[in-house]
This record gives C-alpha cells, structure tokens and sequence, in this order.
C-alpha cells in the first residue's frame, strides 16, 4: 500500500501538539494542588517539573519519530520495539481511550460551557453532534484543508490564553502569592502527598507525543518533527506557567484552594461576572480545537496498524485527496455511540492509565531500540541519553503504579482490555501474522 504524501507543514504538526495538550486541566488542577500541598510556591514548581518531564518525552519521540518516519505513534513504535501485538493493543486502547473517548467527552463537556451563553434553547447534545460530525467530515474529506482549519481552531485559542495569563498577571497582586500559605515550601514538598498532587500535573501536560501521531504526512520529518514535538511543549508549558502565575496572582489562597473551577473562580476574582463568561468562551474554544485534534490523529493510528492486516486494510484506504476516510469514520461512529450513552463514556475515563502506560513503554523503548537495532540511521539523537528516556518513562511508570495500587477496578479493566485487545490481534492478523512477526525486528523502509 502506498506511503501517505507528506503535506503537513512544521506549523501544523506544531499546533496538533499543543491541541493534543490542552484541555481543561489548566483550569481544574491547580485549585486541587493548592489544597493537597498547600503553597502557592509548590504548586509553580509541581507545573514546571511537569513541561520538564514533558519536554523530556518529547525529545525521546522526536528521535524515535525521526528514525521512524511512519504514522501511528504509540501503536508504530511499539510494534516495531517489541512486538507487533503490542502496537496492535496499543491502537485499540488508543481508539477507546484515547480517541474516540475523549472525543465524546468533550462534545459533551462543550454544551455545559456554551449552553449558558446561547440565547435560545436548544435540544441536549445537538452542539457537540454538530461540532464532532461536522469536524469529522472535514478531515474525512481533505487532509489539506483539514489541515489549515485545525490551525485555524487552535491559533486563536494560544492567542487567548496569552492575553487571558497576561491581563491575570497585570491585574493580580503579589500579595497573594505566598503569604496566606498555611504551609512552608520545604514542609509542603516532603509530605507524602506530593507524589499524587504531581499526577495532577502530568495528565495535564499529557499529549506531549501530538505530532508523531502524523509523523508519516510530515514534510522534512528529520528537520521538522523535532522541532514541532519541542516547540509545541514548550509552548504549553509557557502558557500552563503563566495561567498558574495569573490565577494565584488574582486571589488569595484561601479563595482558590479545593476550587475545581479555578480559572473561573481566579478571572471573577479580576475581572468580575465578565471574567467566569470569558473562560467558559475560552474553555469551549479548547474543546473544539481538541476534538479536530483528535479526529485528525487518531485515524491515522488504525491506518498505520491496518495496513499490514488483510482482514483490515480497508481501515487503510485513502481517498484521492489523501484523507484516511474509513478511518476516520470509524472512529466517528464508535464516538457517537459513547457520546448518545454518555455514562459509558465516563466510564473509560480511568482508562488513561493504559495511554500513560503506552507512552512509557514508548519512551523507554528508546533503550531497546539503540540495542537491537545499533545500525538503524538516527537523523537526531535524544540529548543526555540514557538519563532523558529513564526520567520521562520512569515518571510514568510510576504514576501508573500508584494509579493500579489505588484503584484495584481500574486495574481489572485495564487488564481485561490488554487481554481483549491481544485476542483480537490473534483474530484478525490471518495469513500476515507470521510474516508481520519475523519482521518485528526489522528495518521498515
């Protein structure tokens, strides 16, 4: 089957990463790190340990997505590193969890934020059905224009949250930060709690692989890649520093702290009634940049892991502008059956301990692939290696680990879901199964 044409530009996959990020974690999380740590000071460096671990899986990607110019991500890589059934578990968690999922989450998280501020009445979930088949028949139908309306989506959403952190900063106090305190900086970071506070923040930062997703459409991979996956988390991990900078600047600590509405709570603080409007305007914006973000990477996984899979390889069609339609489509109708049986879909929330556990397996494969495969061409090399792939898989080895003891469920149906997807590998591999097996280890041209 024919290699997809590389038509994405350096600002695209950028942006897709920066989408990939930001959703509405920036303005839940930090009112819950204020209470579990309690100080302020804390809380800004929990955020800043966050873009630096993001930054280092970021950095693990761009050379593995360099010497594996190939669509998928997760699911490519993993196939590769270790197995192919490994890639094919990791598409199906990818599909359910961290696509289609999220997907259907967010249309439905939508309405709550723009409903309010709709002058007319309007039937339950019509927004998000329009938003999500609206988007969904744009990327099913050109991946250039697909392409510039993602950017168009997600532009004016970085703009916003600027001027949003900026005008904070401007009209906050400094007397906020610090003073009302009820713990000191040394005390908050060695108490036992800072370990799940830190959770938080790395969920926050999650997505930080945004462009490897695409890595096979990108134009000059070897010079571009790099540069999107590290751009686009430094990016975010600007904005996140100078969101959380604002929002304890706006309001004393005891105002903030145990808010899961804090970007609302910190803008009413500065700016009054306007101020809670203007984020739910903001926050509806993120949705739907992330919705076309996720409507454009996902298929693009299915493709890549259908395409050496017979009984699967229409999921690998292109139509003649390019776009992956099938696949697109497909993920389509399974987000709309979550988003109509919504309680299903909250139900694979606690599922994203299996995308962490992916991505960690992804970053720590660095270390295997340097060892099996030495000669393997590396256009760039991941700086301070071995130290750069330990620290970001660890740091999500770990939180996966703390999120299984916790949550014996959470456990079971993670496992459960591993087992189904290895089933259905075994099931839909055919006469390609052994072949795609003996070339696990191979050099993919």
């Amino acid at each position: 089957m024919d290699s997809p044409a590389r038509t994405l530009a350096l600002r695209t996959a950028t942006l897709l990463v920066v989408a990939n990020i930001i959703g509405t974690g920036i303005f839940t999380a930090t009112g819950l790190l204020l209470s579990a740590v309690g100080s302020t000071w804390i809380v800004l460096l929990l955020w800043g340990l966050g873009g630096l671990v993001a930054l280092a899986g970021a950095l693990c990607y761009a050379e593995l997505s360099t010497a594996i110019p190939q669509n998928g991500a997760d699911a490519t890589l993993l196939g590769r590193m270790y197995h192919p059934s490994l890639g094919f578990v990791a598409a199906v968690v990818s599909l359910v969890v961290g696509f289609a999922g999220p997907v259907a989450s967010a249309g439905l998280a939508l309405e709550e934020y723009l409903l309010p501020l709709l002058l007319t009445s309007i039937p339950p979930k019509l927004i998000g059905f329009l938003v999500i088949v609206s988007l969904t028949a744009l990327h099913a139908r050109d991946v250039s224009g697909a392409a510039k309306a993602q950017d168009a989506l997600t532009l004016p959403k970085i703009v916003v949250l600027v001027l949003m952190g900026i005008l904070l900063v401007a009209y906050g106090s400094t007397s906020h930060v610090g003073a009302n305190d009820p713990k000191q900086a040394a005390d908050a970071l060695g108490q036992a709690g800072i370990g799940g506070a830190f959770i938080l923040v790395a969920y926050a930062y999650s997505g930080w692989n945004g462009a490897a997703y695409v890595a096979g459409e990108v134009k000059d991979p070897v010079r571009n890649l790099p540069r999107a996956l590290v751009l686009g988390t430094l990016v975010v991990t600007g904005i996140y520093l100078l969101l959380n900078v604002g929002f304890l600047l706006a309001a004393p600590f005891e105002t903030l702290a145990g808010r899961k509405d804090i970007g609302a709570a910190a803008a009413e603080a500065a700016f009054g009634p306007t101020g809670r409007v203007v984020v739910s305007v903001v926050i509806g914006l993120g949705y739907i940049s992330a919705i076309g973000a996720w409507i454009m990477a996902g298929p693009r996984v299915y493709a890549a892991t259908a395409a050496p899979l017979p009984r699967l390889s229409w999921l690998a069609r292109r139509n003649v502008r390019g776009a992956p339609a099938n696949a697109v489509w497909f993920q389509t109708v399974l987000t709309l059956v979550l988003f109509f049986a919504s309680g299903l879909a909250s139900l694979l929330t606690f599922m994203g301990i299996l995308l962490s556990l992916s991505s960690a397996l992804t970053v720590l494969g660095l270390i295997v692939l340097r060892v099996r495969e030495p000669g393997l061409a590396r256009p760039y090399r991941v700086p301070l290696y071995p130290f750069t792939p330990l620290l970001a898989g660890g740091v999500l080895l770990w939180m996966v680990v703390l999120a299984l003891t916790e949550d014996s469920m959470a456990a079971l149906w993670c496992g459960a879901t591993v087992t189904t997807g290895v089933a259905l590998y075994l099931l839909v591999r055919g006469g390609a199964g052994s072949a795609q097996d003996r070339s696990s280890g191979e050099t993919l041209s």
